[in-house]
């Protein structure tokens, strides 16, 4: 049943999200509704170099980890090699843009082998 798959999706999305602001409040405490602004990118940058295609269809959490966490590493070692703050979302697009590109080859030479 469809409706019923999306509409407990979007039920747990709404409960992780409570339970992650009533965390962050609690540790920060203060409560601000522009905090973690701008994360959108780090999210969806995670989830595409995780190995989730675009277009959607397959994808899994435990890649979507390890695609956050190599990000993770690549946000903390950028200080180190001196990049600055506003260049940090540019280093982002082209993450996005190198997997992406590179799943689009991959997955084409896969489409063409099977033709």
């Amino acid at each position: 049943n469809t409706s019923l798959v999306k509409s407990a999706t979007y039920a747990i999305c709404g409960l992780t999200c409570a339970l992650a602001a009533v965390i962050y409040t609690g540790m920060s405490n203060t409560a601000q509704a522009s905090s973690y602004g701008g994360l959108e990118l780090v999210v969806i940058a995670s989830v595409i170099v995780g190995g989730t295609p675009l277009g959607g269809g397959s994808g899994g959490l435990f890649f979507t980890l390890i695609g956050l966490l190599l990000l993770s590493v690549i946000e903390n070692l950028l200080p180190q090699f001196g990049v600055q703050e506003e260049y940090r979302n540019i280093v982002r697009g082209l993450i996005i843009l190198i997997v992406v590109a590179v799943d689009v080859l991959v997955r084409g030479s896969k489409k063409t082998r099977r033709t």
